[in-house]
């Protein structure tokens, strides 16, 4: 039995630090690709730290493969077309995001359940048309869930049904502010949840019952902008997998969120130790 599943999508990611990301013309000042994508960053942390992970992804033909990382078992479902695809542009100040969505939402739903039949925690990282049957059923099964939206959530109406049903099944929301302001809801109505937002340089809060706890963040200076939130999140997911009470698992996850900001990379080395050490540091 593995601890984690984690839902949905692999991404190749093209990583571009340009001079002006405003600018129709600019220069690149640094480029690479790397496998990315909410879930993968989020299986990758999960794994550095210690939690049996299976990560659930549907991917193209053209999929160059996916390293090997003790801890995380793949269970890619080959689809024709291609393996999602993200540029991600930045220049420091402000940021550009461009999806190519590719096969991000053919997933086997049969394979999807056998594997959630397998796991304790079952975290959906995104959104994809079949998340609230999937976690109905993780319901039904008595498993933990955890919901990211992300950037997924902006393609659907704040009042879609599948939106309500991914939120309702959830027992933990990690959610940016932006997207609590897109869905228009107050985490405090969201009775029976953890509810933590999560706001970038300005820390993140936790919503548990009637108590509201901000959490701070680590400075560091930008390597890149990206891959922060998965980090935190799957550390977030890790620290109460171990244990952890919510306030100290939030403290831990701002903490390994700071790695992912300071180095070019989505999926930064992750280790308790040295997380340890700078979560101390925000209380």
């Amino acid at each position: 039995m593995s601890d984690l599943v984690i839902l949905c999508g692999i991404a190749i990611d093209h990583l571009c630090k340009v001079k002006d990301a405003k600018a129709t013309y600019s220069q690149a000042l640094d480029y690479s690709e790397n496998l990315g994508g909410m879930a993968y960053n989020t299986s990758v942390a999960t794994a550095q730290l210690g939690i049996k992970t299976i990560l659930v992804s549907p991917v193209g033909d053209d999929f160059p493969g996916a390293p090997s990382l003790r801890n995380l078992t793949y269970n890619l479902q080959k689809a024709k077309g291609k393996t999602t695809r993200c540029t991600l542009i930045y220049d420091g100040k402000s940021e550009r995001i461009y999806f190519l969505r590719g096969v991000y939402h053919d997933i086997d739903i049969i394979k999807a359940k056998a594997a959630i039949k397998k796991a304790d925690w079952v975290h959906f990282a995104g959104v994809a048309p079949c998340f609230s049957e999937l976690a109905g059923f993780a319901k039904k099964s008595k498993k933990t869930i955890s919901s990211n939206l992300g950037y997924d959530l902006f393609h659907y109406p704040p009042k879609d049904k599948l939106l309500k049903g991914l939120i309702e099944r959830s027992n933990y929301l990690i959610m940016s502010d932006n997207e609590i302001g897109y869905l228009g809801i107050d985490p405090r109505d969201l009775k029976g949840k953890t509810i933590i937002k999560t706001m970038g340089k300005k820390g993140s809060v936790v919503f548990e019952g009637n108590k509201e706890t901000k959490i701070k963040t680590y400075p560091v200076k930008v390597g890149s902008p990206f891959g922060a939130g998965d980090t935190y999140t799957g550390t977030f997911i890790a620290a109460k997998m171990s244990k952890r009470s919510t306030i100290e698992s939030a403290r831990l996850a701002s903490a390994a969120g700071s790695f992912a900001v300071e180095e070019k990379t989505t999926t930064p080395k992750l280790n308790w130790g040295k997380i340890k050490k700078r979560a101390k540091k925000l209380v």
